[in-house]
């Protein structure tokens, strides 16, 4: 099994550093992965916002089902989306990783700028 320890060595770089980038790439991952998401869900709908979906769903411009279940994912993501957000924010390296608003399509999902060593 791999240990940082081992990724230390072969990176030469500290412990703490490996544990660092990993959380941050973690946190990157699903960022870009609820925003994909997110995006499937606009395509779907060709909608911009989930008020858009919401209000067409209850004008009954398209089915409430599935709709009514992907405006709720949708939902949940931007709340995983502004949670991760807010973890980031306390760590050393938040200012380095960009979240986007909640609910805005953005071309970079999240960008981590390593400091120089």
């Amino acid at each position: 099994m791999l240990s940082t320890a081992q990724l230390s060595n072969v990176l030469a770089l500290p412990e703490q550093e490996v544990v660092q980038r990993g959380l941050l790439s973690l946190v990157e991952k699903e960022l870009r992965l609820s925003e994909e998401t997110i995006a499937a869900i606009r395509e779907r709908y060709d909608v911009f916002s989930k008020e858009q979906l919401r209000q067409a769903i209850a004008e009954r411009r398209i089915p409430s089902h599935p709709a009514w279940e992907d405006y709720m994912v949708w939902k949940n993501k931007e709340k995983h989306i502004e949670r991760l957000g807010e973890l980031v924010s306390g760590s050393e390296v938040g200012s380095a990783v960009h979240v986007p608003a909640a609910g805005y399509p953005s071309a970079i999902s999240a960008s981590i700028v390593w400091p120089e060593q």
